[in-house]
């Protein structure tokens, strides 16, 4: 067929051929647009799995902050259980208290009840002034940022940017 719808002599198969051409364009523009759709539908797919690793990363960051805050703090705690239970620290407590060491010890026999030794009674020391237990306690920094360690200018350095000036 011609530009203008006529039949042109010994074109028939041209035609059929043409037909067959337009007849397959429908089929390609739909798969073409399947194509598409699960390409945007992958895209979007990868952008919401990549944004929930995103989130996950900032709340691992955030919750890796908060184990490091709790860890100084137990070893704070740490170190202040061990200097009240130390010796010295246990008799200071005592004595502020009115306690007094015992010199003489006396025993009891638990199967006939009897008292074992010479109960003496310890003699009333003079009141003492005990100065209260001083911990050091060092602030725990709630930052959720890791401070960034103070670059250091090495001689080296220094000189050639005083030579730069």
């Amino acid at each position: 067929m011609s530009v203008l719808g006529v039949a042109l002599p010994g074109t028939p198969a041209r035609a059929r051929r043409a037909e067959r051409r337009s007849a397959r364009r429908p089929h390609a523009v739909v798969f073409a647009a399947v194509v598409a759709a699960v390409l945007v539908a992958g895209m979007l797919g990868l952008l919401a799995v990549n944004t929930i690793l995103a989130q996950d990363s900032f709340t691992q960051y955030a919750l890796s902050d908060q184990q490091v805050q709790l860890q100084r703090t137990q070893n704070l705690l740490a170190q202040e259980l061990a200097v009240m239970q130390a010796p010295a620290t246990l008799a200071a407590r005592a004595q502020a208290l009115g306690m007094v060491p015992d010199t003489v010890p006396v025993f009891l026999r638990l199967s006939t009840g009897a008292v074992l030794g010479d109960q003496i009674p310890a003699p009333t020391p003079a009141p003492v002034v005990v100065a209260p237990v001083v911990v050091a306690v060092h602030p725990v920094r709630t930052a959720t940022k890791h401070p960034r360690p103070a670059r250091r200018r090495t001689a080296a350095r220094q000189a050639s940017r005083k030579a730069r000036r």
